[in-house]
């Protein structure tokens, strides 16, 4: 099979038209600088707190690192250890991987120790909230959870990516489409392949009588 034919067209989605951006949580308002101290036994770094005062510190003593999450007077929220990766901080829930398993803990009811971590079932994968829905998958299926933790949807994909200014791409039997955060399909993309390339830009391929033609 040879290429025949290559367009590329660029598709945008204004952000002014949508409340939403990308994951990322605001800061709080003062500095945005990690706090860092050094000791002779090690390093503790703090990043800059959430809207809410919560914060991601890291600690490594010598060959040891450890990750968890303080509020904003420094207190421990969940347990530093050496078995979690803090994945992203949204609003009051915190993404954390426990070595295979994802899950997300809410940081407004109390401490969290590596035991509490330790005795739950997690998700197969999982990416931080965004647009009011994460992105979980579970048996190699995934779908959208909403705050309550419940799939928004009720329906799951056999690819999907989390939401960007309210938009996210699906793939299921029915092919490739857009959904909105209420779940209704925005557009259908009748192609024979569909590949992400950006938070608001999708690259397409159709096939017609053996040529290529792709268009981003």
């Amino acid at each position: 099979m040879h290429w025949c034919h290559l367009a590329f067209a660029f598709v945008t989605i204004l952000t002014a038209n949508f409340g939403c951006g990308s994951s990322a949580t605001s800061l709080s308002s003062g500095s945005v600088e990690a706090k860092v101290q050094s000791s002779s036994s090690g390093e503790e770094k703090v990043d800059p707190p959430n809207e809410f005062g919560y914060s991601k510190m890291s600690i490594r003593e010598k060959e040891t690192y450890q990750e968890g999450i303080v509020d904003v007077q420094g207190r421990n929220v969940v347990q530093p250890n050496d078995k979690m990766l803090v994945n992203g901080i949204t609003g009051k829930i915190a993404l954390v991987q426990m070595e295979r398993k994802f899950l997300f803990v809410p940081l407004d009811q109390g401490f969290v120790s590596l035991e509490d971590l330790e005795s739950v079932n997690g998700f197969q994968y999982a990416e931080p909230y965004s647009c009011g829905l994460a992105l979980v998958s579970v048996n190699d299926l995934r779908f959208y959870i909403d705050s309550q933790f419940e799939n928004a949807f009720n329906s799951s994909f056999e690819f999907a990516e989390s939401f960007h200014h309210d938009r996210a791409l699906v793939k299921d039997a029915g092919g490739c489409r857009i959904l909105d955060t209420d779940g209704k399909t925005i557009a259908e993309l009748n192609y024979d392949q569909v590949n992400p390339k950006s938070s608001w830009c999708w690259q397409v391929t159709k096939i017609e009588k053996g040529c290529i033609e792709a268009a981003l």
